[in-house]
């Protein structure tokens, strides 16, 4: 007799649902210990106590002081008129002496306080005020990039579109990222995703292995061509293809369509290379035919070369190839897509990676917050319909792709 829990959560869900728990106890843990805590407050300045050489060249007769050793962009320091080489005195009428000072002045103050410094610059005493902001520390900024990218590469999985349309957005719009290293890392999640998601597809009988392995000569190539481009196209002209390519992704995502019946004529080359095929449905097994494939093949190459320059699985265009045109089932066009990506982005990665473009410290956590959640993704898949994840997702893009175009034709980008 099944317990009330496992019904609700089939087939493995027992496992999910306890992952999923843990998962939320350990960010919380973290966040208590102000681990993942983004509000941290800094000026945003790195500096060094003024040794009794740098006392000497500055004059200063009194101990104390801290030399800039470099400000940050668009930080408080930097819209204090701060510099490299200015000589911090006091703050707040403190007078400090090395960095924990700043840290225990900040400790009773919160976000846009400010804070009056005295510095000195070129032996003249100036005075300003620091509107203090936050920071995350590398840690945090760590853990934060491999949540998001676990949330990313679950719809990914969930669509078969691929984490990439996410990952490149919430890169460059949340963490303020180059493009460009953001399509790097996103390059190598995708082979991460399509290894973590296809291997469970296969298993559970959903990929057509004959039919991806037969694309993914147009995607590579087209993948080829693609990160050629980067080198041509600016990042703001990158930013703008992107957000369109997202707009059209949310679009198609949310649309459906009927089936076919089974018994419509089959495409010859289809036929020719065995790929009609079948996969587990409600009741049984259920056949599909492959047809319109030389089309198909020519998306396929088409998405290729977006996969190459935006840095995704363009998972929306060989969907499209698959469900719209060779007209095969939904699942089994997500399932075939997230199989095909893997090859299709390490096509491209080698070339973002001879171009100095991926960033260890970036894409580690991207890779492994995208792994964890496409193959969380794909033992979700096979117990929920299919039009709820379309609508899901539909969502989300529409948002992120209305970002990216305004941030590429403003040049925020």
């Amino acid at each position: 007799m099944m317990t009330r829990l496992e019904k609700l959560v089939p087939r493995g869900g027992v496992a999910l649902l306890l992952n999923a728990l843990l998962i939320v106890v350990v960010l919380f843990a973290m966040y208590s210990e102000n681990v993942v805590n983004p509000q941290h407050l800094w000026i945003g300045a790195e500096v060094i106590p003024a040794d009794n050489a740098i006392r000497s060249q500055f004059g200063l007769d009194k101990p104390g002081g801290l030399l800039v050793n470099q400000v940050h962009e668009n930080s408080p320091a930097d819209s204090a008129g701060l510099r490299r080489g200015d000589i911090l005195l006091n703050i707040d009428t403190v007078p400090v002496y090395d960095s924990s000072d700043i840290r225990t002045l900040l400790i009773n103050k919160v976000r846009y306080d400010t804070a009056k410094t005295i510095f000195l610059r070129d032996g003249v005493t100036y005075s300003t005020d620091l509107v203090l902001d936050t920071h995350a520390t590398i840690l945090q900024l760590t853990v934060w990039v491999w949540a998001g990218s676990l949330l990313a590469g679950l719809l990914g999985s969930l669509t078969g579109l691929g984490g990439g349309v996410v990952i490149v957005p919430m890169l460059t719009l949340f963490f303020g990222v180059d493009i460009r290293y953001a399509i790097g890392a996103s390059l190598i999640s995708i082979i991460a995703t399509s290894s973590g998601a296809a291997a469970a597809y296969v298993r559970e009988g959903y990929s057509n292995i004959r039919l991806g392995m037969f694309m993914e000569i147009a995607t590579t190539i087209g993948a080829i061509v693609g990160a050629y481009l980067t080198a041509i196209v600016p990042t703001n002209v990158i930013a703008v293809i992107f957000g369109f390519m997202i707009l059209y992704s949310a679009v198609f995502v949310s649309q459906s369509r009927k089936r076919l019946p089974i018994d419509e004529v089959p495409d010859n080359l289809a036929v020719a290379l065995r790929m009609d095929n079948h996969y587990p449905d409600d009741g049984g097994e259920r056949h599909y035919h492959v047809r319109r494939v030389p089309l198909g093949f020519t998306v396929m190459f088409g998405s290729g070369i977006l996969s190459g320059l935006l840095g995704i699985g363009a998972g929306a265009a060989k969907v499209l190839a698959m469900d719209q045109i060779m007209r095969i089932p939904f699942k089994v066009s997500i399932t075939t897509s997230n199989f095909m990506i893997g090859v299709t982005a390490a096509a491209s990665a080698g070339i973002y990676y001879s171009r100095g473009y991926i960033d260890p410290g970036l894409a580690m956590p991207v890779m492994l917050g995208v792994m964890a959640g496409s193959v969380v993704g794909a033992k979700v898949l096979t117990h929920v319909p299919t039009r709820p994840l379309r609508l899901l997702f539909a969502i989300v893009l529409l948002f992120l792709a209305g970002e990216m175009i305004f941030n590429g034709f403003t040049g925020r980008i």
